[in-house]
């Protein structure tokens, strides 16, 4: 497939740094302490955060950031179930986990 160089829009709009939206306040492993506390089995939780350092070791913390939004609101139960399922079949990636909590909350409506 041949790319296209199409002219770009909104032509003196500031293109703006994403690394600004991060939250450099602690460092990685500090957060990985705090986000891992966040979860019934803290064990499994450091399980899951390890696959993710194996797999995004540059983006840990913004993995763990998503995480941690993620799970705000989630009874122990559910987040129990999910990184369960997640460990079982090797889901790393934050976005994965999100959808998973996702399909979880509208099973738990159902019922």
């Amino acid at each position: 497939m041949q790319h296209l160089n199409l002219p770009a829009t909104g032509k003196g709009q500031k293109v703006l740094n994403t690394d600004h939206n991060r939250d450099k306040s602690i460092a990685v492993h500090e957060m990985i302490t705090q986000v891992a506390a966040l979860f019934p089995d803290q064990q499994k939780a450091l399980e899951r955060i390890e696959m993710i350092k194996s797999e995004k070791i540059r983006y840990v913390r913004d993995q763990l950031i998503m995480v941690r939004s993620g799970i705000a609101d989630l009874d122990a139960q559910t987040l129990s179930q999910v990184l369960n399922y997640c460990l079982e079949n090797r889901i790393a990636r934050a976005p994965d986990f999100k959808s998973i909590i996702g399909i979880q909350r509208k099973e738990h409506i159902q019922k």
